[in-house]
């Protein structure tokens, strides 16, 4: 009979883990290692020694697999970004074998192309029944971390701190000038998906010409 998770229930909880990024003989003649943390929140503490200030809790945004490309989609198709609150391990008495995960709070899809100007992605946290749609996911879908620019406007809102500002701003723009992988996937890549789009647009033009003028 499998063991059953209540609130007795011991979990494994690690405060980073170590990613290796994929060989890009484009941009790197090695391969890059990135850390993704979880980092919960330390309150100050006084003591006879002193006072220790706290420290905010730092929560990476990162980049998930959550389904295979499809077959002539953009780059970024079934790629999503997430915001990782814990990484955890389920003990192995409830389910042998079981994979690393991640708690993570979603974002809303990344739309293709990117819908603003500047060729950067825009984004806003996904909600379900107006709260925020999380789930917990096998770790070996995150591929790597990413940066969110904050949407800032006509101003910039002085009260958000490094720690409060993924809940406190309304939308986001996805970096792709973080790394050269990032440069790569949003920038490169889209580019050559989109000139290649193109191109085959024109060609199906020109033979719908060429049959008209028959």
């Amino acid at each position: 009979m499998q063991a059953r998770i209540d609130e007795s229930t011991k979990f494994a909880v690690y405060k980073r883990v170590k990613l290796g990024l994929p060989f890009l003989a484009e941009v790197a003649s090695e391969d890059l290692r990135d850390t993704v943390r979880a980092l919960k929140a330390v309150p100050p503490k006084s003591s006879s020694k002193g006072y220790k200030p706290g420290k905010p809790g730092t929560f990476d945004t990162v980049l998930v697999r959550t389904r295979p490309r499809a077959e002539g989609a953009p780059p970024t198709d079934g790629l999503s970004v997430a915001r990782v609150r814990v990484i955890f391990k389920i003990p192995t008495h409830i389910i042998p074998e079981s994979p690393s995960c991640a708690y993570v709070d979603w974002f809303r899809p990344l739309q293709s192309p990117p819908t603003d100007g500047i060729g950067m992605h825009k984004l806003s946290l996904s909600s379900r029944n107006h709260q925020q749609n999380s789930e917990v996911i096998p770790l070996s879908q995150i591929l790597r971390s990413c940066h969110l620019i904050p949407r800032f406007g006509k101003s910039a809102n002085r009260s958000w701190t490094s720690d409060s500002v993924l809940d406190e701003a309304k939308e986001f723009y996805l970096n792709p000038y973080l790394r050269h992988h990032d440069f790569h996937l949003f920038r490169y890549q889209v580019a050559v998906h989109l000139a290649r789009k193109k191109e085959e647009e024109r060609r199906v033009r020109m033979r719908a010409y060429g049959r008209a003028g028959r």
